[in-house]
């Protein structure tokens, strides 16, 4: 099972409820999110329901976000919109499609993944919607939301993160990482070092699966 697979796992069995996006957390206030989406603006149902269940052959091969200014490469982006009783509307799982040898220890490729509560039940409002997430503490959380660099050695947590969501077609959808998007790196093998200020930016691109 992959990494990305299990950290899907991990969010479809979790106990404590949704809360927000950043919600797999040591404290029910450690980090807050929001989503919000301009007014007055003409909305494109999102084909969170009738996506196709196969990928069309011109997806994206690779993926490329910057940190602290550098280009740095994983796998394409995976992006599933469900119905989540508990969050009261609809969530969008985006992730990187990691290779089955992710999971090994000396993997040394990137990843991502992040459970955005879209803060709607309504599919037409999906598009322009933007996700915050702000912590409130600079200490290591326990959360798998974030950036993982190096395998799994580093563990970008958020910080404060802005994340705009667009539709750019039927089913397909843009994530982009605005602000600037602050993170905090911690080192998986040193769990007394403090974590580093670091910054993102980028835009993932992803087709809607039928989940």
């Amino acid at each position: 099972m992959s990494r990305s697979k299990k950290l899907l796992l991990a969010a479809a069995l979790a106990i404590v409820p949704a809360l927000g996006g950043c919600d797999d957390i040591d404290g029910p206030k450690a980090i807050v999110t929001a989503a919000t989406r301009p007014a007055n603006v003409a909305t494109k149902p999102v084909a969170a329901v009738i996506a196709p269940s196969t990928l069309p052959t011109s997806r994206p091969a690779l993926a490329y976000l910057t940190v602290n200014g550098e280009i740095r490469e994983f796998p394409r982006a995976r992006a599933v919109i469900r119905y989540q009783r508990n969050a009261g509307g609809l969530v969008l799982q985006l992730f990187s499609d990691d290779p089955k040898d992710a999971i090994n220890d000396n993997y040394d490729g990137n990843g991502f993944y992040f459970d955005v509560d879209l803060k709607t039940a309504d599919p037409q409002l999906v598009d322009g919607t933007v996700w915050t997430c702000r912590a409130s503490t600079m200490q290591r959380l326990h959360t798998k939301i974030g950036l993982f660099l190096d395998g799994t050695r580093y563990h970008l947590q958020p910080r404060e993160v802005e994340l705009q969501i667009n539709q750019l077609g039927p089913t397909t959808l843009s994530a982009t990482f605005a602000g600037p998007s602050s993170f905090l790196m911690f080192d998986t093998r040193d769990k007394e070092s403090p974590g580093q200020l670091v910054f993102v930016a980028g835009t993932l691109t992803a087709e809607i699966e039928k989940r």
